[in-house]
């Protein structure tokens, strides 16, 4: 056992200590360090190095010790001892290599330029093991245009290489550029491996691209490749993302197994693009199978009961969440939603002032339950209450704010925050703004001030005559002036 091991080491190294030979002998002490360090006792590894005699050769156990610190608990102390290398002792690659591992896991973007830096000056720049560590540390963090960088000068590049890459693109939020990178994969004779396909499938559903996720699909059935629980679920999501339903139900049928994202990755797609009946079949059925919905498929669910506006069954989804599930804040804003879509304003209000934490969906979704229940005072009270907690108003807070002031008459007060949008916050108006503002300004019979709203906003063009033009039985008057 290591219990055992470790004694007999404690003892050999005590008849080293009387015979004088661990103290004066680097090489004994190197071993014993990096035994110590195997074995799991650190800061006895760490105390035999530095009473050691220095020496080039002991970089050996100092990467032991490094590694221990950088696989284990604490990467932090893996930089520590990074640092405390002495100077007479060379790191070589795999030293550097660690170091970078251990800047990945903290997220240490500073240090990861000064070791990428020294590695750099003791000469490798290319070594294989380095780029790999950096090209990880890079895309871990989203500093793609680095990643790329050091991607583009590795001479030989393996499939792990490439698989790094194409989640790093998607997880930085450029899935154009994953799919880019899959494209150059394939091109270089390598197959993807299931962390690529899922990374690619990711992609296509981010950017539409069906044809590419079909090609990929099409590509695993002709290989007759294995397609486990988590590619069939990623492209199920492609699939239901870009609402190509049957495919998403042909793939999900043919699942042996399925877990909770896989229920999820449909029931929630259907429910958000207008299948609510499905979307809670399913839902009926993923808990008959004895699986037990977790947040998303639950989200759907709700989202499900808001378009049909029912209420009975979503206040007996909420009371499943409160006997089972944690009510975050993914999860509460979608009772808080679904109980206003349903009618009870009450319930949804209570709800949200039980909310202890809040984050800036939840005010919004509560502003907009105000406004549709045609309390624009109340949602300007709950919008200023909001600012008062130092959360910082969005498009959408603006876009609701708007709403509801808008339906309820409040002209003045809209015209006055659509102002604190533009100035203050530096929000560009966008279309469901300047809607909001032309239509309540002409339903009230200033079209003059519209044409000045549009005008200035040179908003014209973009917006829908159809939205500008709203036959209204107050005036009945039409301008079209400022399209000119």
């Amino acid at each position: 056992s290591s219990c055992a091991a470790l004694r007999t080491l404690t003892r050999l190294h005590a008849l080293l200590i009387v015979s004088s030979s661990a103290s004066s002998h680097h090489i004994l002490s190197s071993c014993l360090a990096t035994a110590y360090a195997r074995a799991g006792d650190l800061a006895a590894a760490e105390s035999t190095l530095a009473t050691a005699p220095t020496s080039p050769s002991s970089i050996a156990a100092w990467n032991a010790l490094l590694a221990a610190h950088s696989r284990g608990a604490s990467p932090d102390e893996a930089l520590r001892v990074f640092r405390a290398i002495p100077a007479a002792v060379r790191p070589d690659s795999t030293t550097f290599t660690l170091a970078l591992s251990a800047c990945a896991r903290l997220g240490d973007l500073a240090t990861g330029e000064v070791v990428r830096d020294r590695a750099s000056k003791a000469g490798y720049r290319n070594d294989i093991f380095v780029c790999s560590s950096l090209l990880n540390f890079y895309a871990k963090w989203g500093a793609m245009d680095d990643a790329v960088k050091v991607f583009d000068r590795m001479r030989k590049r393996d499939r792990v290489t490439w698989s790094t890459m194409v989640t790093g693109c998607v997880n930085a939020g450029q899935p154009v550029q994953a799919i880019e990178m899959y494209m150059r994969m394939r091109e270089d004779g390598l197959e993807g491996d299931e962390v690529v396909i899922v990374g690619v499938m990711q992609a296509c559903a981010a950017t539409g691209d069906v044809r590419m996720g079909a090609s990929v699909h099409g590509y695993l059935l002709r290989h007759a490749m294995r397609m486990d629980i988590v590619i069939s679920t990623s492209l199920v999501d492609m699939y239901a993302k870009n609402r190509l339903f049957d495919q998403a139900r042909r793939v999900f049928e043919l699942m042996p197994h399925r877990n909770d994202v896989s229920w999820s990755a449909l029931i929630s797609q259907l429910a958000q693009y207008g299948n609510a009946d499905e979307a809670l079949g399913l839902f009926r059925q993923m808990q008959v199978s004895g699986l037990q919905p977790n947040s998303g498929p639950v989200v759907g669910a709700l989202l499900a009961c808001s378009d049909l506006g029912l209420l009975k069954l979503g206040k007996s989804i909420h009371g499943f969440i409160l006997r089972r599930l944690e009510l975050d804040h993914m999860v509460g804003t979608a009772v808080i939603d679904m109980y206003s879509k349903c009618g009870s304003l009450a319930s949804a209000q209570l709800l949200f002032d039980k909310v202890v934490s809040r984050d800036l969906i939840s005010w919004n979704v509560m502003i907009a339950c105000f406004g549709a229940h045609g309390r624009g005072r109340d949602a300007l009270s709950l919008f200023q209450e909001m600012k008062r907690n130092e959360v910082r108003p969005d498009h959408a807070t603006f876009a609701s704010l708007l709403s509801a002031l808008s339906h309820s008459g409040l002209v003045e007060e809209g015209k006055f925050w659509f102002d604190c949008m533009v100035n203050e916050y530096g929000i560009e108006p966008a279309e469901k703004h300047l809607a909001v503002g032309i239509t309540r300004s002409w339903n009230l019979g200033r079209a003059q001030q519209r044409r000045s709203l549009n005008c200035n906003l040179g908003m014209s063009a973009s917006l829908p005559w159809s939205q500008i033009f709203t036959p209204l039985p107050r005036t009945g008057t039409r301008s079209g002036k400022c399209a000119s």
